[in-house]
């Protein structure tokens, strides 16, 4: 667990109605370098790109399953709120998919930062959501049947850069999973763009129900650039 952060199970997120949270100390900060939540059912890890891509925040999720049996988890099951308590949206993977597969490409014409390192877990157990362990046994999903299609139907044939935009899309965002017991698995979330006033704080919380537990987390923004 990174030392910046500090494990407060006892509070609660008033906005949200938290059982557990793990708020850091260092909050510019070690949401990047990584954030842990232990509970008896499950580990939670996140850890944030440096920067926003386009405004949007990524997010490596890793669930570790100490329960008995098999656990689903999906983007489903988190959220992601302001300090105020107002619904950041995530982005589906359908979603992403049809920016790159509009003629124009992603909003804005800027190429996609999602793909980046699959999630793993390390020969010694631990989540690894920073790349640093050794061999590790990748976790990432497939493209779903509905995503397919989208693509199918959108009537246009992908360049070889949207095809490697896609592909980096399909193996790193956080797809419908089961894990089992003692394994570990998770992926990426990207958020809509974040909009804060100019002088309210940057601070978001947030929430993963996984195992029929919540974890909470809070921490600040990564910078713009």
């Amino acid at each position: 667990m990174n030392r910046r952060a500090t494990l407060a199970l006892a509070f609660a997120l008033a906005a949200v109605g938290v059982a557990g949270e793990v708020r850091a100390e260092d909050p510019s900060a070690a949401v990047i370098e990584g954030l842990t939540s232990t509970l008896p059912g499950g580990v939670i890890s996140i850890q944030a790109d440096p920067v926003l891509s386009s405004g949007r925040l990524v997010l490596r999720v890793v669930a570790l399953n100490r329960g008995g049996a098999p656990a689903a988890f999906s983007d489903k099951d988190i959220q992601l709120y302001t300090a105020a308590g107002q619904p950041v949206a995530l982005l589906s993977l359908q979603t992403l998919i049809a920016e790159v597969s509009k003629p124009s490409g992603p909003v804005g014409g800027a190429p996609t930062n999602y793909g980046g390192p699959a999630l793993a877990t390390g020969q010694d157990g631990r989540l690894d959501v920073s790349g640093f362990s050794g061999a590790n046994n990748a976790v990432a999903g497939g493209l779903t049947t509905q995503t397919q299609a989208q693509i199918a139907s959108s009537g246009r044939k992908l360049s070889k850069a949207d095809q490697a935009q896609v592909d980096a899309l399909r193996a790193a965002i956080l797809q419908p999973i089961q894990i089992a017991p003692g394994q570990a698995a998770g992926g990426q979330i990207v958020s809509e763009k974040l909009k804060f006033d100019r002088k309210a704080p940057r601070d978001l919380k947030l929430v993963v129900h996984f195992n029929g537990e919540t974890h909470g987390f809070a921490f600040t923004a990564p910078p713009a650039r």
